[in-house]
This record gives structure tokens, C-alpha cells and sequence, in this order.
């Protein structure tokens, strides 16, 4: 994927990836603290249930998609991935693929929160 010059800020994750996304629909709207699969993702920060990670160097970006390694911290843990996510449909799904020694075997595909 190449850059993309259209995009105002190369050093963030494009606006349309960032907001509130669930794997399953009560991620979205539970109100009791458990969306264990809610993923929040701003500006340069991806957070979600009980970790965070903080957008590093970027490896490649346009105005749907981003791929950049991000430092994650939680439950007492430090671990580093690249983190590929990528919108194809105007920003209704949201498919996170992570590659490193801690990836997910697989591409997660989020939702979009209302």
C-alpha cells in the first residue's frame, strides 16, 4: 500500500479507522464494563479492554488503512506488534491483523459502534 498524499497528518491513524469498534454487537453497548472486545482507536492510541497500545513508526498509510508497530502495555505486560487495520467499505468493518510474537492467530473483523 502506498502512502497516500491526500491524507492531512501522516503520523496519526486516519480518521476513518479511528472510533469505537466491536467484534460482537454487545461490545458496543454494554454498559456493565465487560465489552472484552471493544476496541477504541484515536488518533495514536488503540485501547481496549484491559491494554493499550501506542502508534510507533509507521510503516505504510492511506486514507483507509494503516500499518505501523504499536507498543502495547497491560495487566503488568510490555509486548511490540505490527498492526495492520483496514476499512474497505467506508468504515463499517474495521479488519485488524497484528504480526509478531504475540500476534492473534488470525484477522480480527470489527464493527462499527453507533
Amino acid at each position: 500500500m502506498a502512502p497516500d498524499t491526500e491524507l492531512a497528518d501522516t503520523h496519526s491513524i486516519p480518521p476513518l479507522l479511528r472510533g469505537r469498534w466491536g467484534l460482537v454487537a454487545a461490545d458496543c453497548t454494554s454498559q456493565r464494563g465487560d465489552a472484552k472486545g471493544l476496541m477504541t482507536v484515536g488518533p495514536s492510541r488503540l485501547q481496549f479492554y484491559e491494554s493499550v497500545a501506542d502508534l510507533g513508526r509507521i510503516e505504510s498509510i492511506a486514507a483507509d488503512a494503516v500499518t505501523a508497530a504499536f507498543a502495547f502495555e497491560g495487566e503488568g505486560q510490555n509486548w511490540t506488534l505490527d498492526v495492520t487495520l483496514a476499512t474497505r467499505d467506508a468504515g463499517k468493518t474495521l479488519v485488524r491483523t497484528d504480526r509478531g510474537a504475540d500476534a492473534a492467530p488470525g484477522p480480527l473483523t470489527y464493527t462499527k459502534c453507533p
